[in-house]
């Protein structure tokens, strides 16, 4: 059995409560703060795969919240902007050999981080909206 990110690591909010019940309520869920780390698992069930509640998370913030800015690793690595704190956020895939990319992973990086990763800062006004 794998285990999930413990709601209180997210905050007050129960965010894949939040997202299955109403994905529109962005407001509330962008005064929560965020981990720093929020690492996917893959779960079987009755020879079926889904991802658990870190994943669908993941799913909601790179495609309602953050800002795509660009890729890396043939497009395996996405950089993302968060619009509400000016935060950055990689997505990446750490067990790749699995069939699909595997579980996600997101992680909060500095600037100095995304110098180093992706040899610029990304210029706010080329962001996608």
């Amino acid at each position: 059995m794998t285990r999930a990110l413990p709601s209180a690591a997210l905050g007050t909010k129960h965010w894949s409560r939040i997202y299955r019940l109403n994905v529109t309520r962005t407001s509330e869920m962008d005064q929560t703060q965020l981990p720093s780390t929020i690492e996917g698992q893959i779960i079987f069930e009755n020879n079926r795969a889904r991802g658990d509640e870190n994943e669908r998370l993941i799913g909601y913030l790179v495609t309602q919240r953050f800002v795509r800015l660009t890729d890396r690793d043939g497009g395996w690595t996405t950089l993302y902007r968060d619009p509400v704190d000016g935060g950055y956020w990689e997505e990446s895939h750490p067990k790749a050999y699995m069939h699909g990319g595997g579980p996600l992973r997101l992680d909060r990086l500095t600037e100095g981080q995304v110098l180093e990763r992706y040899g610029s800062l990304p210029d706010k006004s080329s962001e996608d909206v």
